[in-house]
């Protein structure tokens, strides 16, 4: 360390760093931005009311309401971004070449590919989700709890994680009324979106446009 000329040995020059660090502020951590999506805009009004209260601010997104207000969810402090869609936000339809079906075999159409695409009545949710979903950590899912709520939880969860390289941690709000303890009861139990109900609803969709 002499011949290095800083007259310091690595003991010395440890404390000195730790001191330097210690001095340094600390930068506060990232804020946890959560957004809840509701199947219709009366729901997302009535989680705005019954968990953000007065210090909800309410704003539009792409022609959509945006609500945003500060919350404790799992134990951590964030900011709730509540907005909503208007039902399914995909369709299933068949691939371009089979896009008139009746210029084709009946038979065929039980083999032809099929693909689901955003209607343009919902281009505007589409674009809203997506850029809420730049901005935030966590997405918690608050559509209607049976198959087709599940089916279009899914949606939701696509179209938000195809906006930021699916690094959304997701959840599923499970309520049955739209009162405050409901709500409240929902947010203290999150769980995971369940594939299976989605897939049951997705089967059926396929049959009915196949058939």
């Amino acid at each position: 360390w002499q011949r290095l000329g800083c007259g310091y040995g690595p003991c010395q020059l440890a404390r000195a760093s730790a001191r330097v660090v210690g001095q340094l502020p600390l930068m506060p951590p990232r804020p946890i931005r959560v957004l809840n999506v509701a199947e219709k805009p009366s729901v997302a009004r009535e989680i705005t009311r019954h968990l953000g209260g007065a210090a909800a601010q309410n704003r539009s997104n792409q022609g959509q309401q945006v609500s945003e207000f500060p919350f404790t969810l799992r134990q951590t402090q964030c900011t709730m971004i509540v907005t909503a869609i208007r039902g399914h936000m995909l369709e299933l339809e068949f691939a371009t070449e089979y896009k008139t079906w009746k210029d084709h075999p009946p038979s065929s159409l039980f083999q032809a590919p099929v693909h689901k695409s955003t209607p343009p009545d919902s281009a505007m949710l589409e674009r809203n989700l997506q850029q809420l979903a730049r901005q935030c950590q966590w997405l918690v899912l608050w559509l209607d709890c049976d198959r087709e709520g599940e089916a279009i939880a899914f949606e939701v969860l696509e179209t938000c994680q195809r906006a930021v390289n699916g690094r959304l941690l997701v959840f599923r709000a499970v309520f049955s009324a739209l009162t405050q303890a409901d709500l409240m009861h929902a947010c203290a139990n999150l769980r995971q979106p369940d594939r299976r109900l989605a897939d049951a609803v997705e089967a059926r969709q396929e049959i009915d446009l196949r058939a």
